[in-house]
C-alpha cells in the first residue's frame, strides 16, 4: 500500500515543475513516511492518516500537472481514507485509538 501511493507521488515528481509544487510534494512523502513509521511502531494516529490524505488532496488540487496524474492521484487520495485496522480474517474494525500492525492494514 505504502509502495504504491508513494510510486504514484515519484511518478509525479518526475514530472513536476519544481518551486512550491516540489515542496508540497515532499511534504507528502515525509508525512507518509511518518505515518509509515508510526504504524511499524506500533503506533496509529488517526490525525496522522487524516494529515497525508489532506498533503496528497493539496498536491491533487495545486499542484501544475497533466490531468492523468491528477486523477491517479485523486483515485489514490479517495482510497486512502478507507484504510482501516482490519483483524487477520479480514473482519473490517472500527477506527480506536489501539495501534494496528502495518501487516493488519488493507484497503477496502
Amino acid at each position: 500500500m505504502f509502495a504504491e501511493i508513494r510510486e504514484d507521488l515519484d511518478h509525479v515528481q518526475a514530472t513536476t515543475f519544481g518551486g512550491r509544487d516540489e515542496f508540497r510534494l515532499v511534504r507528502t512523502k515525509q508525512e507518509l513516511n511518518g505515518l509509515q513509521n508510526d504504524l511499524a511502531a506500533p503506533r496509529y494516529s488517526e490525525a496522522r492518516l487524516d494529515g497525508v490524505v489532506a498533503t496528497m488532496q493539496r498536491v491533487v488540487a495545486d499542484n501544475r500537472m497533466p490531468p492523468r496524474d491528477r486523477e491517479m492521484l485523486r483515485a489514490t487520495c479517495d482510497a486512502c481514507p478507507s484504510i482501516v485496522p482490519t483483524t487477520k480474517t479480514g473482519d473490517i474494525k472500527h477506527r480506536s485509538r489501539a495501534a494496528p500492525r502495518v501487516d493488519d492494514l488493507k484497503f477496502r
